[in-house]
């Protein structure tokens, strides 16, 4: 059966640049309309190559759970892929979901209760103790006092996260009470829904991501993993990144990727999952920190470390095509989703700062890195942690 599918966008940057969703965007839109299915694109992303291809409809607007309310009606909608948009697709997908109920659009691949945990770090924990896995110490916070009150049962340092983020997800290390005010209303002015959550701190910890698929019929397969070199604390897009992983003994390796696995069955996700996990590097115990059902950085680097054809297969798996089935470019061998890939090489990801580029266009920086590093625009400064 043809479907009308929407795909949401991931909108641009903080430099008004496509991103990394945009390139899966156009492998998923091409996966789709392979298969006789209608594309209806909206984004508000004037520099995304995939709104250019004319065999989809391509509507350029705000993305709000109105505006796509409005869309899904008037066009037809009758499935969703959030995907390959990012956070903001996820976000949305969620809400949509929630405001339409049983007249809601199918989100392809994802469940309500994946979408949820991937915003909601308390929903998160409770599902993850369902799952009998280990979870961050977490309270959720709808005010400042409620802040203080959750950083006095955890002890100092604590972590404060908003819920449903304005824009990309902030995560603000506070070492004492003199700091906690200040990142408190930071944290709850940037949430849609000024709720926060605080996390007892797991700074220190070694920093893995797990990426897998799972079909219809849940087999599992892994991707990869991949290593931050800093420890918990630095931002996985600020840190060297280094697959295969180099410092876990296999046991622990072999650990998180069943943990990964539970997951992915525990959500019932059907296509992607990175799953990413905190290690102690004294104890090797670990915590689950968290989920994302989507096509992001870590992702996009697994796919040029293997060459495994992560976007087609996902976009078969979303419409209920099994791993062993899944069509795939004719360039590989047959059953290649099947097949976890193995590496004879190593690939590092390293940060690039273009401070340069940043100075041209009059944003004013500071080049030394840590916590007191800052960008400014105009009289506001940034710290790293924004």
């Amino acid at each position: 059966m043809s479907e009308r599918i929407l795909i949401i966008g991931g909108s641009a940057n903080d430099f008004g640049r496509e991103t990394e969703s945009d390139a899966a965007s156009y492998q998923v839109v091409k996966g789709l309309r392979r298969r006789g299915h209608e594309i209806v694109i909206v984004d508000d992303n004037p520099f995304g190559f995939t709104t250019e291809r004319d065999d989809v409809t391509v509507i350029e607007t705000a993305l709000t759970a109105p505006n796509l309310v409005k869309v899904i009606v008037e066009q037809g909608i009758t499935a969703m892929v959030a995907s390959v948009g990012g956070s903001t697709a996820v976000r949305l997908s969620a809400e949509i979901v929630e405001l339409l109920g049983d007249n809601a659009p199918k989100v392809l691949g994802m469940t309500l209760p994946v979408m949820q945990a991937t915003q909601n770090t308390k929903y998160l924990q409770e599902r993850l103790t369902k799952l009998k896995l280990p979870a961050i110490q977490t309270r959720l916070a709808s005010n400042v006092s409620e802040v203080f009150d959750a950083a006095r049962e955890f002890d100092f340092p604590v972590v404060v996260r908003s819920v449903a983020p304005v824009g990309q997800t902030i995560r603000l290390q506070v070492e004492d009470v003199e700091e906690l005010e200040g990142a408190a209303e930071t944290a709850l002015n940037r949430s849609l829904t000024h709720q926060v959550n605080v996390d007892k701190s797991i700074r220190g910890y070694q920093e893995i991501a797990m990426v897998v698929v799972r079909d219809k019929r849940d087999t599992t397969v892994l991707i990869g993993g991949v290593e931050d070199m800093d420890p918990v604390g630095i931002h996985s897009a600020d840190s060297i990144a280094i697959t295969p992983v180099q410092t876990l003994p296999d046991p622990v390796f072999q650990q998180l990727r069943n943990a990964a696995f539970t997951v992915a069955r525990g959500f019932n996700v059907v296509g992607l999952l990175e799953v990413r996990f905190a290690v102690n590097p004294t104890t090797e115990e670990y915590v689950i920190t968290r989920l994302t059902p989507y096509f992001d950085r870590t992702s996009a680097m697994l796919v040029a470390a293997t060459g495994y054809p992560l976007v087609p297969v996902i976009a078969g798996l979303m419409m209920g095509e099994t791993l062993d089935k899944v069509r795939v470019p004719s360039i590989y061998a047959e059953h290649t989703a099947l097949l976890e890939p193995t590496m004879d090489h190593i690939v590092i990801r390293f940060p690039v700062f273009a401070f340069g580029e940043l100075e041209s266009v009059g944003i004013q920086t500071e080049k030394s890195f840590g916590h007191r590093a800052k960008v400014s625009w105009g009289d506001n400064w940034c710290g790293t942690q924004c």
